[in-house]
């Protein structure tokens, strides 16, 4: 009773009723992670879900697929029906100086000359006439929008030159594929004797991934781990000011 009575007049920490009260208070502002997540599954769940619809709906609303045309180039060294073993290997070799060929601005200019003049005849099979393929085919900066969606090289390390054209539009892409199948063998003419026969023209454009899936996990993902943080925020927040304070003594 007498150490009791002393209390108030000593280090109130030190006192029996106020460390309980004390022990109580922090207890009340530990982070209970399990506790909140049970309180809080509903906002947990609901974040969850909520950031890929969101990211489902951008994507669905403003993706717009690039296409990719290939045609495919039979490289052949020599004039000769069977080739020999060298033969074929000047033929691979072959494959890299006529990429170099067809990626340069000049073999980029006739293939756009020539698809500017089909398209105006209509002679473009896969192009419709309309006010964006007449911006496009007619415009100054042309051999450049070429150059930037080509990419070509060995197939599988044969003899085999691929060209692959990318563009907003499958029908540019089929036609712009197709038409540098035409004029690359005649500019390889110009350098050599060797030349290219085509194996394969474009029939159609596949259309890129939008990489949807990808996102929308990525999402999710993210989702979970904000919506935890935030329960345990609120539910920390409200333990803490609904929790047994102290009473100041007077």
């Amino acid at each position: 009773m007498e150490n009791n009575n002393l209390c108030p007049l000593l280090n109130r920490e030190s006192c029996p009723g106020d460390m309980t009260q004390e022990y109580e208070w922090n207890r009340a502002k530990e982070i209970d992670l399990w506790g909140a997540l049970r309180r809080r599954w509903i906002l947990i769940m609901a974040g969850t879900l909520l950031l890929p619809l969101l990211i489902f709906i951008c994507i669905q609303a403003t993706y717009r697929p690039m296409y990719t045309a290939q045609v495919k180039l039979y490289v052949k060294a020599g004039t000769s029906t069977v080739m020999n073993q060298g033969e074929l290997d000047l033929s691979r070799s072959l494959v890299n100086t006529y990429k170099e060929i067809l990626c340069t601005y000049q073999t980029m200019d006739a293939v756009s000359a020539r698809l500017r003049a089909s398209y105006d005849a209509g002679e473009l099979a896969h192009s419709t006439q309309n006010e964006e393929n007449d911006a496009f085919y007619h415009a100054e900066d042309l051999p450049t929008r070429l150059l930037s969606g080509v990419t070509c090289g060995s197939l599988n390390g044969t003899e085999i030159l691929y060209i692959s054209v990318r563009d907003r539009d499958p029908g540019r892409a089929v036609d712009a594929a197709n038409m540098m199948a035409v004029v690359l063998p005649e500019r390889i003419q110009e350098y050599m004797d060797t030349g290219v026969t085509v194996v394969d023209l474009a029939q159609g454009a596949a259309a890129s991934e939008s990489g949807l899936k990808k996102w929308m996990v990525a999402g999710a993902a993210l989702g979970f781990v904000f919506s935890v943080f935030l329960a345990v925020t609120i539910d920390s927040f409200s333990r803490n000011t609904t929790g047994k304070k102290k009473v100041p003594r007077t």
